[in-house]
């Protein structure tokens, strides 16, 4: 069942597009550089991909890890698994995603009551026919 589409923050939007880069990267550095570097003796490709994934990548990848846990309160253990799934090959774009869930799932609380307390001040605002 798809869930509707909502509009969201810059910072989760800024959170998910690291995710992927960071998850796709650290694949690449996994799976095509480092068996390049120890099995055909090319180290140029794992130079090239690993500093980009931990100069560029990763550190602004936790950063936006840290602010999205805050600004939508996320927990601790939540915050350290998003930040430590940049770490493993093509964890974090699935971290993200369940993430995004989470967030959506809590948004649409909040929206419940919100949405209940407009509809009964609405109401009472409204002349009573009788």
């Amino acid at each position: 069942m798809a869930t509707p589409r909502t509009k969201r923050s810059p910072l989760v939007t800024a959170y998910v597009a690291f995710a992927w880069a960071t998850g796709v990267m650290m694949t690449i550095l996994v799976f095509i550089a480092m068996p390049l570097k120890y099995w055909a003796n090319q180290p140029d490709l794992d130079k090239v991909v690993g500093m980009i994934h931990g100069m560029a990548l990763y550190p602004p990848y936790v950063i936006l890890c840290i602010a999205t846990a805050f600004v939508f309160r996320l927990s601790i253990p939540h915050m350290a698994l998003m930040a430590l799934a940049g770490l493993i090959p093509g964890l974090s774009p699935y971290v993200a995603r369940r993430t995004l869930r989470h967030i959506d799932a809590k948004q649409a609380a909040k929206a419940v009551p919100a949405q209940a307390m407009a509809q009964s001040v609405a109401s009472a605002d409204s002349p009573v026919t009788g």
